[in-house]
């Protein structure tokens, strides 16, 4: 793969803004291009949609999902991580 060829530790995608998740299918793309190379979502994950991104994905890049006014939310952190370890049950 292009990625590991030149030395790449990861790709990261994101969306077309900071914030907005990228399409589960180009995320699809990216991982049957990245070879052995992880692909990480880098901004958009949260508790809607982080199933759909890490069964394809290899990991992402979290930090506005899990904040509120105050800080960290426990409980967001709590919910994703759960989210993400369903995810990693993939086949």
């Amino acid at each position: 793969a292009l990625a590991a060829d030149h030395g790449a530790d990861g790709i990261i995608v994101s969306g077309l803004v900071t914030g907005q998740p990228p399409d589960v299918a180009e995320v699809a793309a990216a991982k049957q291009g990245a070879g052995t190379v992880p692909v990480l979502i880098g901004s958009g994950t949260d508790a809607d949609n982080a199933a759909a991104l890490l069964t394809v994905a290899d990991g992402a890049i979290v930090g506005t999902s899990l904040k509120d006014d105050h800080g960290i939310v426990a409980e967001r952190v709590a919910e994703l991580v759960a989210l993400a370890c369903s995810a990693g049950d993939r086949p």
